[in-house]
């Protein structure tokens, strides 16, 4: 109810269509960015193993993870986990930071 009697109290205005078309172009901008950048460690993994394309799914799982499935016993490279959860994490924070540009424009 109070829900309702807020939205009803507002002045509604339309929104100008250049502004709609900068909005929808600010959003889409960032979100494009932010899957490239999460989906970098994996482009790099296929870009490195084009020649022998079983290595793919190995060289990606270790792009993100840090960890080798080839050697067990190698362990994890912390410094290659820190880049793929980076490179996650920043995609995500693009992609946010478009959606709160585009309130904005």
């Amino acid at each position: 109810m109070a829900y309702r009697y807020r939205r009803s109290r507002r002045t509604h205005h339309r929104t100008a269509g250049w502004r709609k078309w900068a909005k929808t172009a600010v959003s889409a901008t960032f979100k494009v960015l932010g899957i490239g950048v999460a989906a970098a460690p994996a482009i790099q993994g296929v870009k490195d193993n084009l020649t022998d394309p079983a290595r793919i799914p190995v060289a990606v799982g270790y792009n993100y993870s840090g960890f080798d499935v080839t050697n067990p016993g190698g362990g994890i490279n912390w410094n290659q986990l820190a880049v793929g959860v980076a490179s996650i994490v920043t995609g995500i924070g693009l992609a946010k930071l478009g959606g709160i540009l585009a309130r904005h424009v």
